[in-house]
């Protein structure tokens, strides 16, 4: 106890003195801009293992930090970007997470209708392989991600614009797994744009690309021929399309053609009122969950729809989702639809109730097994001004899922409580406690050794933020 006292204390310490040292506006270097967030935040979790019985305990330390620089110009514009979420357990640290993503650009224009650029990304992101499984620990797919990609564009008159670049893309995996490889993908595009008037724009486009994987997969060059448009009917609807064709060729020669499709449709039919409809026809290849590592075509459809009501106190958002996978190589078939719906209320100044609610059904393949599962659920909460710098939220979710071929279902309950204190503009201070219930009505899976669908979790936590 009193060493994670002594951890507190030190990092209480160590924020106000970043805080002291920095102003609170965007630091200028140079002509360079530079602002920064950082949170810290150390809670104790009573069940890491998410058991049922001998629950184990430990403290958790959180540290998200984000910098953006950026130096804007007339002739070079310069700008990078870094987010990082690193959780550290005192003990159980295979349960530990390090995600990070960052981001880069630099721009020239030597001349007023020419411009040269690179940009860069690299990502190390974690994402469980069975969403079944609560944990972490053994359920996780991490990746690294990284890419690098040279453009040029060149304007040519009022009308027309022409645009080329070549991307270098590198995922390696980060544990040893016969279901899952790297790959390195070099790629260029040639793009041309013309606006017939100020409404409508026709545009045109080339790519090719060779896709190198490390193991299991065939390496294979393909190549995309595209052309569409954009009508912009201002101020009611907006329409986009695309329609093109590409051709993969493997390392055995054989030939594999699809077409290419994408369509979007935006209307505001009035002030308050704000729809998108969406429709993409794309090719991707699985990298994990599957021993073939097929390539597939993706069906992808969404809307979305926003209300504003009552002088836009209120505020209702709802939508949907629908995909299917359609593998190449083997006998598969994915598919999944979804729904969701979030209203929000500013019943005064100072409190604002939100209700939420979901739905979703999907039919996949995982290690060679057909899956079907069901889940859906609700929610609300409450934000409350209690004064000028305190702030209390409350919060509460239920969601059922089922799963078949297993034939069980599980019920999760989480709710939580979040009391904030504001300091200043720059310092926020907050306090929270979560709890999270899950249960199974399965007799002969709540008997097993390692169940992990019946289990009370409680979370307390305490943290600062601030920017500079």
């Amino acid at each position: 106890m009193k060493k994670t006292k002594l951890k507190i204390s030190l990092i209480l310490y160590l924020f106000f003195q970043i805080h002291s040292l920095h102003p609170a506006e965007a630091v200028r270097i140079g002509n360079y801009k530079c602002s920064a967030n950082i949170m810290v935040e150390r809670a104790y979790d009573d069940n890491v293992l998410l058991t049922k019985h001998y629950r184990e305990g430990s403290y958790v330390s959180t540290i998200s930090p984000s910098i953006s620089l950026m130096r804007p110009g007339k002739k070079m514009t310069v700008s990078a970007d870094y987010h990082a979420n690193l959780v550290f357990y005192d003990i159980y640290d295979n349960q530990n997470q390090r995600d990070h993503s960052g981001t880069w650009s630099i721009e020239t224009k030597p001349i007023n209708q020419l411009s040269i650029g690179v940009r860069g990304q690299d990502t190390y992101s974690s994402m469980k392989s069975d969403e079944r499984q609560p944990l972490l620990a053994g359920n996780t797919i991490k990746f690294n991600d990284f890419s690098i990609t040279p453009y040029i564009e060149q304007k040519i008159g009022k009308r027309l614009k022409a645009a080329f670049s070549y991307t270098f893309t590198e995922r390696k995996n980060k544990q040893e797994d016969e279901n899952l490889e790297g790959s390195k993908t070099y790629s260029g595009t040639a793009d041309l744009q013309y606006k017939l008037n100020s409404s409508v724009s026709i545009d045109g486009g080339y790519k090719y690309a060779f896709n190198n994987f490390t193991e299991i997969t065939s390496d294979s060059t393909e190549q995309e021929t595209n052309v569409g448009f954009t009508w912009n009917m201002k101020p009611k609807i907006r329409l986009s399309g695309k329609y093109g064709h590409a051709w993969e060729v493997d390392e055995s020669g054989q030939r594999n053609s699809r077409p290419i499709i994408s369509s979007t449709v935006d209307i505001n039919p009035g002030k308050s009122t704000m729809a998108t409809a969406t429709y993409t026809e794309s090719s991707s290849h699985s990298s994990s969950h599957d021993a073939q590592n097929a390539t597939f075509i993706s069906h992808d459809a969404s809307f979305t729809v926003r209300h504003d009501l009552l002088s836009r106190k209120v505020t209702v958002n709802y939508g949907g989702a629908y995909n299917l996978s359609d593998y190449d190589s083997v006998d598969r078939e994915d598919k999944s639809y979804s729904g969701t719906v979030h209203i929000d209320w500013a019943m005064f100044n100072s409190v604002l109730l939100f209700l939420n609610g979901n739905y979703r059904r999907s039919w996949y393949t995982y290690d060679l097994e057909q899956r079907r599962d069901k889940s859906y659920g609700g929610g609300g909460g409450l934000e409350l001004k209690v004064s000028k710098f305190t702030a209390l939220s409350l919060s509460g979710n239920y969601t059922k899922s089922q799963y078949q071929p297993d034939s069980y279902q599980v019920e999760l309950y989480d709710g939580s409580v979040k009391l904030v204190r504001f300091f200043s503009k720059n310092i926020i201070f907050e306090v929270g406690y979560q709890c999270m219930e899950s249960g199974s009505k399965d007799q002969e899976l709540q008997n097993h050794e390692e169940d992990r669908s019946n289990y009370l979790r409680k979370r307390y936590s305490a943290g600062l933020r601030t920017t500079f």
